[in-house]
């Protein structure tokens, strides 16, 4: 029908309370968008009659096959789609009438609002930049949409972002009423539900994921990383070896380490090491094995031994991970050497992610020095570009230091940069450096919630929120 009709037509029906109406590029793209329906057509105009006539096919999207063809006529677009809307059962959702002589202008973005209705100029009107300002648009026209589930769940992460939990387990009960069969999005929900503190309704919606993808090994890790937040250590291992189990490949056995970490946190040290072998035992031709194997000693209150075999193992296999590992706890340590592994970190790096790391290191095991002076190299040493690599490394060299007052609000910033449930670190990070400096109110404050293990990512400097060294 044109993309001129398709998005008038869209904007008519915004605030249906019964449908999301948004255009697309092809048919193909319909499913892939999760559309139920495909409304498609062509155009006619007799010349000289001034009247368009909209041919109109209603598909299944899925099935591709007609469940209705209508026709409308009228003299503009906006006509068009009142037709439309009308055929589909959801006449009256706007303030106005869009026609030919303003439809440019409501295109544009700068529709008259006596001429479109309230939907309608949300749709058509850009999101505001402050992220507050934006999780209240974005929470608005969820409301408004009810039929419109990404803008539900992009209002959900939203309010997330910001800690604002019960409001973003709204947006995300929103979304599913839309859109139940999709299902990534009850794995968003579980976790805002469980932030928000409803328990059951995060399970539930782990339950309706796994029912929809049987044979996906994501909603029991999942599971186990909520059950693990919670606290809830024995069932948040048999969540992860059920995960494991259901799919040994997933996330190279992560599972696995996250149900020995259960186990460990749950107090038996000796059943998460036999858990923790399985894990070694299904990786064993990993390259960086070894270096785990290292970490899991260094964060058991095995931390000689863990240094010891890492010197061997980065001393044979020359590898960034395990140099830069090496340095940043020889500088925990306060051993003399940590720049000279870090310079080896930097000069094997092969990916770009290895040489951030390398990065930090190297600079955060450069002589101790005062806070001031410390913010001095940062600004001196990294470009304006690199500011977020080199607030991470201004962070972790005020922590090797001990200087927690001044490490806290960065601490604290690059906790509230990342959605919860990715921060775990950070907010573990934040938790320590309270402790560290006796103020036990805002220490339990912080630990509402114990940190998720890692799943993928740099974990070289994970051994600061363990107390096992």
């Amino acid at each position: 029908m044109g993309p001129t009709v398709a998005r008038v037509v869209a904007l008519q029906l915004a605030a249906a309370p019964n449908l999301f109406a948004y255009p697309v590029a092809s048919a193909s793209e319909a499913p892939f968008r999760r559309a139920t329906q495909l409304l498609t057509g062509y155009l006619t105009s007799r010349s000289g009659s001034g009247q368009w006539t909209l041919h109109a096919q209603l598909r299944d999207a899925a099935a591709n096959h007609t469940l209705r063809t209508f026709v409308v006529a009228g003299p503009d677009a906006g006509a068009l789609a009142d037709g439309v809307s009308v055929q589909l059962g959801a006449p009256g959702f706007q303030a106005g009438k869009l026609d030919q002589r303003n439809l440019e202008t409501a295109l544009n973005g700068s529709g008259s609002p006596a001429l479109l209705g309230e939907a309608a100029r949300l749709r058509l009107a850009p999101l505001p930049a402050d992220p507050r300002a934006r999780a209240a648009t974005l929470q608005q026209m969820s409301k408004l949409f009810p039929a419109d589930s990404e803008t539900a769940l992009a209002a959900a992460a939203s309010l997330i972002q910001l800690r604002q939990f019960a409001p973003a387990a709204e947006a995300f009960r929103r979304a599913l009423r839309a859109d139940p069969e999709w299902s990534t999005l009850h794995n968003e929900a579980a976790f805002g539900f469980a932030f928000s503190g409803d328990v059951p309704a995060a399970l539930s919606a782990l339950e309706a994921y796994r029912k929809l993808e049987p044979n996906n090994a994501n909603p029991d890790d999942s599971q186990g990383e909520i059950l693990f937040a919670l606290r809830r250590y024995d069932e948040a291992e048999r969540a992860f070896l059920a995960a494991f189990d259901k799919d040994p490949a997933f996330y190279n056995g992560a599972p696995l380490r996250k149900a020995a970490e259960a186990r460990r946190a749950s107090g038996d040290q000796a059943e998460a090491d036999r858990i923790f072998k399985r894990y070694v035992d299904a990786n064993a031709r990993q390259p960086l094995v070894e270096l785990e194997k290292a970490r899991w000693d260094y964060t058991s209150r095995r931390s000689q031994a863990a240094l010891a075999s890492l010197e061997s193992f980065a001393a044979k296999a020359n590898l960034s991970a395990a140099w830069t590992q090496l340095a940043v706890w020889r500088a925990s340590a306060g051993k003399p050497d940590a720049s000279a592994a870090a310079q080896l970190g930097y000069k094997t790096a092969r990916t770009g992610a290895d040489q951030q790391a390398a990065v930090q290191a190297l600079f955060a095991t450069q002589p101790a020095t005062t806070p001031v002076a410390w913010q001095a190299r940062a600004a001196k040493q990294f470009p304006p570009a690199a500011a977020p690599l080199a607030r991470q490394a201004l962070t972790y060299a005020l922590v090797l230091g001990k200087h927690w007052r001044e490490a806290i609000p960065l601490i604290a910033a690059e906790r509230d940069a990342l959605a919860p449930a990715v921060a775990s670190f950070w907010q573990a990070l934040l938790t320590r450096a309270f402790e560290e400096l006796g103020d036990k109110e805002k220490a339990k404050a912080e630990s509402r919630l114990a940190p998720i293990p890692r799943t993928i990512g740099d974990a070289s400097w994970d051994f600061l929120i363990y107390r096992a060294q």
